[in-house]
Parts: C-alpha cells; sequence; structure tokens
C-alpha cells in the first residue's frame, strides 16, 4: 500500500498544482477528496513512516500553498460581493454563498489529510503543521462574521 501511494502521489501533485494554477476550485476540491480518501487508508500505521520525510514535508508545503489560495480567492470574492450585492437578487446571493461553501470543503479535505499525518507521523510533520497550518485554520475563527 505505500508503494502505490508513492506512485499516486506525485500524479495528485502535478494535478493538482495546473488546476490551483486555473483556479479551477471545483476540480482542485475534487482532487483534495480523493487523496484524502487515499490518505485516510493510513490513519492506523501509527507510528510508521508510510512516506518519505522529504517528499512528506513537499506534499505538506504544497498543501498550505493550496489552502493559502483558497483563503486568498475567498476573502478577494467576499471583497467583490460586498460591491455588487446591491445588484444581485436574492437567489444570486444564494448561489454565492454556495459557492463559498464549496471551496471550504478543500480546506476540510485538507486539515484531513493533516490529521493522518499528524496521527501516523507526528514525529516528522507536528512541527511544520504547527508552522504552516494553525494559522490558516485559525483565520476564519478570527473573524467569524465572514466565514
Amino acid at each position: 500500500m505505500k508503494a502505490l501511494m508513492a506512485l499516486y502521489l506525485p500524479g495528485f501533485a502535478s494535478s493538482l498544482k495546473v488546476y490551483l494554477e486555473r483556479l479551477d476550485f471545483t476540480t482542485v476540491k475534487w482532487l483534495t477528496l480523493e487523496l484524502s480518501r487515499c490518505v485516510k487508508h493510513f490513519y492506523n500505521f501509527k507510528g510508521q513512516q508510510w512516506l518519505s520525510e522529504q517528499f512528506t514535508s513537499q506534499m505538506l508545503d504544497f498543501l498550505s500553498k493550496i489552502l493559502e489560495t483558497v483563503h486568498l480567492d475567498k476573502a478577494e470574492r467576499f471583497s467583490q460581493f460586498e460591491e455588487m450585492r446591491r445588484k444581485m437578487t436574492e437567489e444570486d446571493v444564494m448561489d454565492f454563498y454556495e459557492d463559498i461553501e464549496r471551496i471550504d470543503k478543500i480546506a476540510s479535505y485538507i486539515m484531513e489529510i493533516t490529521g493522518v499525518c499528524l496521527r501516523t507521523m507526528s514525529a516528522t510533520t507536528s512541527d511544520f503543521i504547527q508552522a504552516k497550518f494553525v494559522s490558516l485554520y485559525a483565520k476564519p475563527l478570527e473573524n467569524p462574521a465572514k466565514s
């Protein structure tokens, strides 16, 4: 299973990079969902290294960039929403919030991936996750009115 994961991850990473550059959040959401499903199979591998340290740090670094991009896009959408709200119908407002919810699912899937990494490889990932992800996960809690 570890070897199979090592074969899948580069494909996930390259696809995520392409679609993130295009800001295609629908595809990014689907890819992060599938990646989280693959990673969940390692949930009971506590204390076992199922990825190399180098690849784990690269994967987590890339996931933090995805999360940053999602937060920046969400902030941009909210700033545009405030300007356009007067011209929008009630249905348009509902569609806007549904779109935001779909994009927020990316953060949930990334949180699941980091949770499995933290549970299974805590010695190698805990410092990195604390440095890169805790502040990103705390952003919505700082201003609950906008989340």
